[in-house]
């Protein structure tokens, strides 16, 4: 894969990740943040053990 088609890739998934905000997407999103490892666990702990479980990423 070439420099910009990683590039291109990346900002796709970026743009998945965080483009539609709404109470209705925020599990999944949370969830695909996760996936892609931009947050920490301690990041997470004011959230409830439920939402957290629920997110986990699947790696």
């Amino acid at each position: 894969m070439s420099l910009y088609e990683n590039v291109k890739e990346t900002d796709r998934r970026l743009i998945t990740i965080f483009d539609a905000h709404s109470r209705s997407k925020a599990r999944e999103q949370l969830w695909m943040i996760r996936e892609a490892g931009l947050v920490e666990e301690y990041d997470l702990e004011g959230l409830s053990e439920e939402l957290r479980e629920a997110t986990k990423p699947w790696l």
